[in-house]
């Protein structure tokens, strides 16, 4: 891989971590149980896709025909650098700087299940289940949680660049 992609890729992997970081800390301190919400869970999903297909076009803008290999590595380079980046910073946070925050986005979770399974009229057996079975879940912001959490939505995300590099890859027409 060319120096001047895998520069872009580690420049787009900053900017992503950056960015979730600021979505983050934005929430944090407006509103923590925001941090629980779905649409920012939604949102920060989308920053992720975003840079992780810039990524794909950037490496078909530095290669005149981008290979399979190329762009892929691109986009593995950018997606496992925002998110590691994104993941220490939500260890810190929540582990040792705000460790009731955890708390409270655990029960703004919770209320958001209960919500949701109400608004669906689930019966209120069910309910008092899912709750309890939330209330005794092991905390999502440990560092073995968000260390197993990066990994496996890296492994997602990386299936999903797999896809990503067959359309942005180029073969060149005069070697056909």
């Amino acid at each position: 891989m060319e120096t001047q992609a895998r520069k872009q890729a580690l420049n787009l992997g900053l900017y992503m971590g950056l960015t979730l970081i600021l979505v983050t800390t934005i929430c944090y301190v407006v509103n923590v149980g925001w941090l629980a919400n779905f649409w920012v869970g939604l949102l920060n999903l989308v920053l992720v896709f975003s840079f992780a297909l810039f990524s794909c076009y950037a490496a078909r803008k530095i290669f005149k025909f981008p290979s399979f290999k190329d762009v892929f590595t691109s986009y593995t380079i950018t997606v496992a650098l925002g998110l590691i980046i994104s993941t220490l910073f939500t260890i810190i946070l929540f582990n040792f700087i705000d460790t009731d925050a955890a708390d409270i986005i655990k029960e703004k979770s919770i209320e958001e299940v209960q919500g949701i399974m109400e608004r669906f009229n689930a019966p209120q057996a069910d309910i008092d289940k899912a709750v309890q079975e939330a209330r005794n879940a092991d905390n999502n912001f440990s560092v073995g949680s968000q260390i197993q959490g990066y990994f496996i939505f890296l492994a997602i995300m990386l299936l999903i660049g797999l896809l990503a590099s067959l359309l942005f890859r180029k073969k060149d027409p005069t070697l056909a």
